[in-house]
This record gives C-alpha cells, structure tokens and sequence, in this order.
C-alpha cells in the first residue's frame, strides 16, 4: 500500500550520552541527568527553544528508575515544559531508534510538529 506524504520529518540536530560499563564511572550519575544533558545540547545546536517541543520521546536501554517516572524528570530538567506529553520505552538496543520513529509518527499524523 503506497502512502502519500506531504511533509518531510528531518533530524536538525543530534547528540548522545556516553557509553559506560556496570559500575564504571557513571555508576553514581542518572539516567535522567544524562539525558538533560544531551537534550540540551541537542536542542541548543539545532537552534530550537525547549518551549516549542510538542512532545518527547525516549528511549532508554536499560531503565533504573525505581519511580517509573525518569523520562519526565528527563524532559524537565532538559527544560522541556512540564505539559508536554513524555513517553519514555524500552526496546534494548533498538530504544533511540524506535522513540526517532514514534516521533516522526507523531509529526505525520498532525500531533506535534
């Protein structure tokens, strides 16, 4: 089934967090602090303001969080504002990946931009 597309969903800027081992020199620094980091970064060399983020997607390998509730911290503390739906997944080596697809998904169909 061919699908029609009319608009175009582009990466503008990227950036990751480092890799680690168990109980290597990130042992004691979190998830979600890692993540404020590279979205800050990211959104500050895409020129984008955290305010015009329509949602945000994460993916993480391999969660830690005893609240469940990392990507939303994640998102606030990357300044995103706090009514911005967060959905944070968990698809081993394939969670980058999968939240870039949800975002794209969501673009295509209207729901954020």
């Amino acid at each position: 089934m061919a699908v029609a597309v009319k608009k175009g969903v582009y990466i503008v800027a990227a950036k990751r967090t480092p890799f680690g081992k168990f109980g290597g020199l990130l042992r004691d620094v979190l998830a979600e602090d890692l993540f404020a980091i590279a979205a800050t970064a990211a959104l500050r060399a895409g020129n984008v303001a955290a305010e015009l983020v329509d949602t945000v997607n994460i993916g993480q390998a391999s969660p830690v969080s005893q609240s469940g509730l990392s990507p939303r911290h994640a998102a606030l503390k990357a300044g995103i504002p706090s009514d911005r739906p967060v959905l944070g997944m968990n698809r081993l080596s394939g969670s980058g990946f999968h939240a870039i697809i949800c975002g794209a998904q969501e673009i295509l169909i209207g729901s954020a931009q």
